[in-house]
């Protein structure tokens, strides 16, 4: 029996990697058990559990943050408490805004190195894309292995064929998570809505719409008046919650395109090989894009602060400016890209996409030996 640690509160994203990786698992290891907790719930009270399975599995997302320890991952007060092993399995970074700048002075704090070096005395860490690794080794940690990331693996269809769509008929939009994003959304909706009149686009909001537990008022009242504005774009965009359940995001299956800001939505349709626009908000989708050699398309760039840091490369400075607004801005023409990306796409049978399965294919025989591995 392992003890599997989900993020899964109210992002589909979430939702997403937990059920692809429990696919996954019991593919690969039908004879174990797995059994599913909140990452960000204490083990404290279930010491004796923890340490009566065979380990602890780390079910994917962007876990190798800086203060991954115990921020994010609970775990527990005293680490040497816990006697199994801690496997992350297709972990990533989530370096801001995401450049090689960005990498250089990635560092974890010393409780978040602690747990990292902990991993590593039983497993190689498990990453979801080659920037992951590089911000690992950049710590000293070295025994790493790219396994991709849970969601790469739809196991149904992993062997297709790709099969461009012959007309775009479907989109599927995924808004931004940053509000900063949202002038540039508008920008992108409106190029789709004239480019491709005929094209039913339907918007996916894949954290939801309203208040509740993980969603602030102040949250909920940005997003209200973002759809404002997209309904003064058209009356014909399909807005919807795509929050908590994965029935939820069915549909996407019969979409023929994907465009957006959500890395998941992105991998989901990448994952059956169907097509994607991805526009990287951070570095969560540089290393999605640079794994596939996919063109990559920043929604930001840098402003004076950020500027300035670079050029002092000073840690000091990249604290303070990251504190201010104008350490990095949103990108101005992105619509542009995206338009110019597409209608190349288009005219060449998204010949580009072509590239996914064998990066696929080929991690997925890596991922399945590190399973069985362990």
């Amino acid at each position: 029996m392992y003890i599997c640690l989900t993020g899964a509160k109210k992002n589909i994203g979430d939702f997403f990697i937990t059920d692809r990786a429990i696919r996954l698992l019991k593919y690969s290891r039908p004879d174990e058990e797995f059994v599913v907790i909140p990452y960000w719930e204490s083990l404290d009270e279930k010491l004796e559990f923890v340490n009566s399975s065979k380990g602890i599995v780390i079910l994917g997302g962007p876990g190798y943050q800086p203060q991954m320890y115990p921020k994010i991952y609970k775990l527990t007060k005293t680490l040497d408490d816990i006697k199994v092993p801690i496997i992350p399995l297709g972990l990533g970074w989530k370096g801001y805004p995401g450049d090689e700048f960005t990498l250089k002075h990635y560092r974890f704090t010393e409780s978040s190195i602690e747990l990292l070096k902990k991993m590593e005395r039983n497993n190689p860490l498990s990453c979801r894309d080659a920037l992951s690794e590089k911000a690992l080794q950049a710590n000293n940690i070295k025994r790493t292995v790219m396994t991709g990331c849970p969601t790469w693996y739809a196991l149904s269809k992993i062997n297709n064929d790709f099969s461009p769509p012959k007309k775009v008929r479907t989109i599927v939009f995924t808004p931004p998570q940053k509000e900063m994003y949202y002038g540039q959304s508008l920008n992108i909706l409106k190029m789709l809505k004239r480019v491709l009149p005929d094209s039913k686009i339907f918007i996916s909001f894949h954290r939801g719409l309203k208040t509740d537990k993980f969603t602030s008022k102040n949250e909920a009242e940005e997003i209200s008046m973002y759809i404002d504005r997209i309904k003064e774009i058209s009356k014909g965009f399909k807005i919807l919650d795509t929050s908590y359940d994965l029935k939820r995001i069915d549909f996407y299956d019969n979409c023929d395109l994907h465009i957006g800001y959500r890395v998941h939505a992105h991998l989901n349709f990448l994952s059956r090989y169907a097509p994607s626009f991805l526009i990287n908000e951070d570095g969560r989708g540089r290393g999605v894009q640079d794994i596939f050699n996919l063109q990559n398309i920043e929604g930001w760039q840098y402003g004076f602060l950020g500027n300035t840091a670079k050029a002092f490369n000073s840690i000091f400075m990249i604290k303070v400016s990251k504190k201010l607004k104008n350490y990095v801005i949103q990108r101005k023409g992105v619509e542009i890209l995206i338009e110019n990306a597409l209608e190349k796409e288009i005219s060449n049978n998204f010949s580009s996409f072509k590239s996914v399965k064998p990066v696929i294919l080929k991690h997925f025989s890596i991922m399945e030996d590190f399973i069985r591995s362990f």
